[in-house]
Order: C-alpha cells, then sequence, then structure tokens
C-alpha cells in the first residue's frame, strides 16, 4: 500500500529525499536542497518521501495555492521504474488533491535535445495519466518547461500567482519566467 510520509512530521526522511532529488534531477533542475528543505516547513510547500509499505520508492513536493497544487517534483526510485509505480503514485495524488486542479512541468520537446525520446516518454506517460497541455511554458534557472493540468485548465495568471506566493517577490523576480505558448 503506497502511502505519503510529510518531511513535515518526519524529519529522519531527509537524507532519503536529498540522494533521489540529486539523483534524479540534473544539477540545472534543482534548486538548493536546503532550500526547498526550508520552504516545505511552510503552510504552502509539503515534501513527501512516498513509500510500498516500509520501501522507500520515491519523493513528491508539492506546492499549493488556492484551488492549485503544483506537482513541483516528483521522482521514482531506480529500482521502482517502469512496473506501474509512477501511475500508482498518480493514482493517490489525483485522490489527495481531488479539490485541486493539478499542474506539473516537464521539459519543452525538443528535437535537437539529448534526450528527446525520454522528454517524448514522459510526456506520454502524464498524457495516460489524464493530463493535458495547458499552452503556458515556464523558464526556472534557464531551462523551458511546458505546463500541463489535471482536473481543470489553469490559467497563466492562477500559475503565476501560485509561484509568485511560493517564492515571495525577489525569488519571483530572479527565478522565474512566465509565457504563453
Amino acid at each position: 500500500m503506497i502511502k505519503f510520509k510529510n518531511l513535515k512530521r518526519n524529519a529522519r526522511i531527509s537524507k532519503r529525499l536529498k540522494k533521489l532529488y540529486i539523483e534524479a534531477f540534473p544539477k540545472e533542475e534543482r534548486a538548493p536542497f536546503g532550500y526547498i528543505k526550508h520552504k516545505a516547513m511552510k503552510e504552502n510547500a509539503d515534501f513527501f518521501g512516498i513509500y510500498d509499505d516500509n520501501h522507500f520508492i520515491g519523493l513528491l513536493y508539492t506546492v499549493t495555492w488556492k484551488e492549485l497544487v503544483y506537482l513541483f517534483f516528483f521522482a521514482v526510485e531506480e529500482n521502482y521504474r517502469d512496473i506501474g509505480y509512477g501511475s500508482k503514485i498518480l493514482s493517490k495524488v489525483k485522490y489527495k488533491y481531488r479539490n485541486y486542479k493539478i499542474v506539473l512541468a516537464i521539459e519543452v520537446l525538443d528535437k535537437n535535445c539529448d534526450n528527446y525520446e525520454q522528454r517524448m516518454a514522459r510526456k506520454s506517460f502524464y498524457e495516460n495519466n489524464g493530463f493535458s497541455e495547458t499552452g503556458i511554458s515556464v523558464c526556472e534557472m534557464g531551462v523551458s518547461y511546458e505546463l500541463m493540468s489535471y482536473a481543470g485548465a489553469v490559467t497563466y495568471d492562477e500559475f503565476e500567482q501560485l509561484m509568485h506566493n511560493y517564492l515571495g517577490e525577489f525569488g519571483y523576480r530572479v527565478f522565474y519566467k512566465l509565457k504563453q505558448i
């Protein structure tokens, strides 16, 4: 049975979260771990370790604002990939946040990038799990992403307000750029 353990109540899971976070996300796509850990102690963000029974299988970092939840970071341990855990976790996320519109960011599809097939597979995975394009792209620390949503359309203004609320005025101006496609 899949369970979410929140870092706010389980500080001892921090090392596992950090290890997977560093393994799963390229350096240019990561915020400093200490920063996101600190932000996860606030009321609008949560950092979960994902477990099946007592086995650590992944992580999920969410940011909420009004009726919107952003799946900022989501990763499954390498040994548990491609056997259905991603979809099972997303089903649990959809239930947990059933009163929210859910949004996530994936790397923009670019045929010239080294991991084009991986990007296509990732987009297909989310589409197969009910997510759809929003027509919004974002630039985080120089990396371009497209937004996908579940349970309702997400507007440019909604996402901008969510990120502004999470990052604060200074952080938003320095680290974030939004653009409509």
